[in-house]
């Protein structure tokens, strides 16, 4: 059970708790170490202007596209200089000299841009039906063999036709945007940089901390079953300075959805952290299973649907749901569940009660469908005097049925107890009667 200890809760974790916590995904109980990190405190000194860190962050966010466009245009102008220069050597090669030694420096740049032409074959017969044939321009073959001059000014011809066909590298929108937050940086006023604030020490230094070992969590309860007493009632993950540090959680961003408990075994000294959902089942199932000794030792004979965890149990009147609430109040006084019954009997007189309205009210209604305007004053009269009498009881019925007291409980006998008629005719009567 859940008890004070020095302050502090405590509560057993039984094997029964294991069982039913592990038939559920939605409960996580991870160990916990404490340990000395590293962190960098937050101190007061000169921060950054919200405006300021607003262009730093701009310009951090859009430099990839610029790194990678400069990188781009450095790659693109290196490749087009050396096709100019493939060009020049064989341009010089066969209008000035033929030194093979050109041609050797050329095809060295060839392999180095993996450049390739294929055009049509002009030497070969060409009929016109068939595939075209084509052949591989070169400067010197596989087999070491130098092309021939004419080739030579065909491959001249075919790198500088893709020297014109070159396309500019133009700056994207990023590029442009991280050109023009630069200038923006660069303009902005330095007395509206920084003001006074807190940030992050640049100097790093140390504290104790509790850090979730989220790799390590639990499968088998039964190891950690014993009495725990619990450390921290709501914490929450924080990165920041570790990862999987757990902080009280008004220490962390409110907008974290993930709580853990902190507990401790008291006989181990184990540290665990236990999901905000699982505590809440442990929590549960402790107030159940006080409960289920409670009514036992009152006489009652608690059970459960096959099939169904739920627990339940019988009054003389009614089917009570076990909730951990009804331990509170059966432990503030115990004739609570006769006192439910002695309800179920106040509601029922009044049902019976209201009952013997019934045929008189049938009576009067069929009595107006046969006669409407020609009915006499005296039925009139009396209809209304019995409308305005049931109107009282219905009264009495509803704040019954309003009580608290009823909640989780469901009537053995439910025909008479959600029997409406009398709540219907009181209604068509006051329709009729204009009550």
């Amino acid at each position: 059970m859940f008890t004070k200890l020095s302050a502090q809760e405590t509560f057993d974790f039984t094997t029964s708790i294991g069982e039913n916590l592990s038939k559920s995904s939605l409960n996580s109980i991870f160990p916990v170490e404490q340990k000395s990190i590293e962190y960098y405190p937050v101190v007061e000194g000169e921060i950054n202007t919200r405006e300021y860190q607003y262009l730093l962050d701009k310009k951090n966010e859009l430099q990839e596209y610029y790194e990678s466009y400069r990188k781009s245009k450095k790659q693109d102008s290196v490749y087009f200089s050396k096709m100019l220069k493939i060009s020049d050597l064989l341009n010089t090669y066969t209008t000035t000299s033929k030194n093979e030694i050109l041609l050797d420096d050329a095809n060295k740049l060839v392999k180095e841009l993996n450049l390739y032409f294929i055009v049509d074959n002009q030497s070969s017969f060409y009929s016109g039906m068939a595939t075209k044939p084509k052949e591989e321009l070169y400067i010197i073959n596989n087999k070491g063999k130098y092309a021939s001059t004419s080739m030579i000014k065909d491959y001249t011809m075919a790198v500088n036709n893709r020297l014109q066909m070159r396309q500019e590298i133009v700056p994207s929108y990023q590029v442009k945007a991280y050109l023009e937050t630069l200038k923006e940086i660069s303009n902005f006023p330095e007395k509206d940089k920084t003001k006074l604030g807190k940030s992050k020490s640049l100097k790093p230094t140390t504290k104790n901390a509790y850090v979730m070992l989220e790799d390590q969590r639990l499968t088998d309860y039964n190891n950690i079953v014993g009495k725990f007493k619990i450390v921290e009632n709501k914490m929450s993950l924080y990165h920041e300075d570790a990862d999987f540090e757990l902080l009280p959680a008004e220490q962390v961003d409110k907008s974290t959805s993930s709580f853990y408990v902190l507990v401790e075994n008291i006989d181990t000294g184990k540290l665990y952290a236990i999901n905000n959902y699982g505590y809440n089942q442990i929590k549960y199932i402790t107030a159940i299973d006080l409960l289920n000794d409670k009514l036992i030792s009152l006489g009652y004979e608690p059970y459960r649907s096959e099939g169904y965890p739920q627990l339940y149990v019988n009054t003389t009147y009614y089917k009570v749901q076990a909730m951990p609430y009804l331990y509170d109040e059966i432990q503030k006084d115990s004739s609570y569940l006769k006192k439910l019954d002695q309800h179920y009997l106040k509601v029922i007189g009044l049902k019976k009660q209201a009952n013997t309205y019934n045929s008189k009210f049938e009576n009067y209604l069929r009595m107006y469908k046969l006669q409407r305007n020609q009915m006499s004053t005296a039925s009139i009269n009396n209809w209304t005097a019995l409308t305005k009498s049931g109107i009282q009881l219905l009264k009495q019925i509803v704040k019954l049925n309003e009580d608290p007291i009823e909640s989780d409980c469901y009537p053995l006998n439910e025909k008479l107890y959600y029997d409406t008629s009398f709540a219907d005719y009181v209604g068509a009567s006051r329709n009729v009667l204009g009550l």
